[in-house]
């Protein structure tokens, strides 16, 4: 079951927190310069919420990991 209070106190880890924007930061440089590289070399930017989700989606995978961690071995 889902207990909501758990999961703020979760998702507010100082441990998660950290690793997930350690995560985000690096991944998602990566990623951005695979995916924005022509764009970014020719002086352009790409679409605000393409950079965005770049760095959402491995912040969102690193904190789901983390918790799902976190509760298996409690």
């Amino acid at each position: 079951m889902l207990c909501l209070p758990c999961l703020i106190e979760e998702l507010r880890s100082p441990g998660v927190l950290r690793r997930a924007l350690r995560t985000s930061l690096l991944v998602g440089t990566l990623l951005v310069l695979i995916n924005h590289g022509p764009t970014l070399w020719q002086g352009q930017l790409p679409p605000l919420w393409q950079l965005l989700l770049t760095y959402l989606v491995p912040w969102g995978v690193s904190t789901w990991s983390s918790i799902a961690a976190i509760r298996q071995n409690t």
